[in-house]
């Protein structure tokens, strides 16, 4: 009769635990540093955002990015491809115009 009861109680201690376990695979877990990366990275795009569109009066290479800005979604490739420069370690001032020009 005891050695019943214990098995009842374990087994349902037991199926509790694991119920328990599902449960909190499940839920949502906060992430600190995913929710901070987030913020930043919206904080970004909005700087980016604001950037001021190049000049028309340029000379040479100068002028063929302006002509490239005012295709449709130029700029924002030529942002993001000057970023990548600017990781990669090329801070030239005409880097972009010469990559672009390849």
């Amino acid at each position: 009769m005891l050695t019943d009861l214990l098995f009842f109680l374990l087994t349902g201690a037991t199926l509790t635990l694991l119920i328990w376990a599902g449960a909190e695979l499940f839920r949502n877990q906060e992430d600190p540093l995913a929710d901070r990366l987030e913020a930043l990275q919206s904080q970004a795009m909005v700087v980016a955002a604001r950037a001021e569109r190049r000049k028309r009066a340029g000379r040479g290479l100068d002028r063929f990015l302006y002509l490239v800005g005012l295709f449709p979604g130029g700029d924002d490739w030529m942002r993001g491809t000057e970023r990548l420069l600017h990781q990669a370690g090329v801070r030239r001032k005409q880097a972009l115009a010469v990559y672009t020009t390849w």
